[in-house]
């Protein structure tokens, strides 16, 4: 079995709807030896991160705590 591994993606703008879709589908266009799981999207507006309807488990307005989450890898 795959190693899972927690992704994180820090702004929500355009391009994070980019990167993403390309974190749901990375398997489907590459040999990418791991599972994964979009947790935590971060970005400076927290209004639109709710409302944005990116499929990621939770939401952060707080990058420095992003960044030091022990269960993101």
């Amino acid at each position: 079995m795959a190693k899972l591994i927690a992704v994180v993606l820090i702004g929500h703008g355009f391009l994070g709807r980019v990167h993403s879709n390309v974190w749901r589908q990375v398997k489907h266009f590459y040999d990418f030896p791991f599972e994964t799981e979009t947790t935590l999207l971060c970005g400076r507006e927290s209004d639109t991160l709710v409302r944005n309807g990116l499929p990621w488990k939770q939401t952060t307005t707080d990058w420095r705590d992003t960044i030091n989450r022990p269960d993101i890898d």
